[in-house]
């Protein structure tokens, strides 16, 4: 036969189990009552909360470092932004002639306006050409002049005769 057990919760801390015990005969004689303390569940609820209020901290604690360092970034975009301004402004005001050369491909990166004076393109025009369409001097004697960074060198200047677009020469 089949022996039927209530189990009831009868709050957070207490969990009582009911059985019928029968006699002899088989009829109903006793009700057994069991009263269990619920350990295991407030645990359970315990490190549920200490988990939750973890992970909120842990939350808050990244949200406000995120906050911290999109700020910091956003500061040093406009800082950049401002230095940029300024490098255009004063290259462009310049009264001499500069110019930016990608010391790889010795391209034109960059010009102002007293350069382009100076030799008479225009920057578009400039931007496609290489420093050996400008300079005159051998080829091999330019790219010994561009290996300054193997000296550990960050800048250079040189006197160089400049071919002009009018193909005139410029010592420069």
């Amino acid at each position: 036969p089949k022996s039927l057990i209530s189990i009831q919760s009868q709050n957070n801390h207490l969990l009582s189990a009911y059985k019928i015990l029968k006699d002899f005969s088989g009829k109903p004689a006793t009700l057994l009552e069991v009263n269990l303390p619920r350990d295991v569940y407030q645990q359970g609820q315990h490190s549920l909360h200490y988990l939750i209020n973890s992970l909120i901290i842990v939350g808050l604690i990244f949200g406000v470092t995120t906050l911290f360092l999109v700020n910091k970034l956003i500061q040093s975009w406009h800082k950049q932004q401002e230095s940029q301004a300024r490098y255009r402004t004063i290259i462009s005001q310049a009264s001499d002639g500069i110019a930016i050369v990608d010391a790889v491909s010795k391209r034109f990166l960059e010009v102002n306006p007293a350069f382009e004076r100076l030799i008479g393109y225009s920057a578009s025009e400039i931007l496609s050409l290489s420093i050996y369409d400008v300079i005159v001097q051998e080829k091999e004697t330019i790219d010994r002049t561009f290996q300054y960074k193997s000296n550990g060198e960050t800048y250079f200047t040189k006197e160089y005769q400049y071919l002009c677009k009018n193909k005139k020469f410029l010592d420069v």
